[in-house]
């Protein structure tokens, strides 16, 4: 039994050998067969689905006062995230879905008021006080290049920031947000 055993072992050894030696010259395996092959063993994790880029981010910062604090992140897709700080209903972390129409509603003013010739910054040295507006678009029209602009205004912003502003605050204010608990932020 023990000849058996050994000679078990060392043909174990060899054909071990053989084939780690064989698989340094072969192509690999593509991943549709890898899967296969683990499939048996284990369970393939669904694909991701790719990223949503980001439409539209819009942040309001505070003040010394009662000035309201939030942040919104908007989607390609819709779907939108909101963070009230304070002074702004609601409060918390919330997520809602915004229609096509709203989209273009913000992509049709910025067009109309050419958002994005706006300079980045708007500002006054020593004015503190008075809270900040930042609106970031990103929009990726067919056939031309893409549309991005991040402008930061506190004072003295032009015509066209305000009417900006107003159209995302109505779009933003005009949704049905609900409550994202913690484990969904």
């Amino acid at each position: 039994m023990r000849p058996f055993l050994i000679i078990g072992v060392v043909l174990i050894a060899l054909t071990g050998c053989t084939i780690s030696s064989n698989t340094t010259d072969t192509v690999p395996p593509s991943a549709d067969t890898m899967l296969v092959a683990l499939d048996t063993f284990y369970v393939t994790p669904e694909p991701e689905e790719p990223e949503d880029s980001l439409f539209m981010y819009y942040e309001k910062e505070d003040c010394f006062g009662q000035c309201p604090v939030y942040q919104v992140w908007v989607y390609q897709s819709g779907y939108a995230r909101f963070y009230g700080d304070n002074y702004v209903d609601p409060l918390g972390h919330h997520a809602a879905w915004c229609s096509s129409k709203d989209l273009e509603k913000i992509t049709s003013v910025a067009q109309e008021v050419e958002f994005w010739q706006l300079d980045e910054r708007y500002n006054k040295p020593g004015s503190p006080d008075i809270p900040a507006t930042i609106l970031e678009l990103n929009i990726y029209p067919p056939d031309t290049s893409n549309l991005r602009n991040r402008v930061f205004a506190r004072i003295e912003a032009p015509y066209a920031m305000g009417v900006m502003a107003q159209t995302v605050e109505s779009v933003i204010f005009d949704q049905d947000w609900k409550f994202l608990p913690k484990e969904d932020r």
